[in-house]
């Protein structure tokens, strides 16, 4: 339930304290912290003003893992069998 209260927050309005974001939702800021920190590791991120932003997802700096790649694997494939 809070989670998804935060992830709307910062959607509507970027860039705000976990301490404008407890009040504005009307929780505690220690637990507003923990689903910063906890449940939403990875979704926000934190900047060096301690302001809480949606994390920017850059598609093309991970590859998916069913794209085909265009270079052969070390070895042809091959597992060595140990001696």
């Amino acid at each position: 339930m809070l989670r998804e209260l935060v992830l709307e927050a910062l959607q509507k309005k970027p860039g705000l304290k976990a301490s404008d974001l407890a009040r504005a939702l009307g929780w505690e800021r220690r637990e507003v912290n923990r689903c910063l920190h906890y449940d939403l590791a990875g979704l926000v991120q934190q900047g060096n003003d301690y302001r809480w932003r949606l994390a920017q997802r850059d598609s093309q700096s991970a590859p998916s893992a069913s794209a085909p790649t265009s270079e052969p694997e070390a070895g042809g494939g091959q597992t060595p069998k140990a001696a």
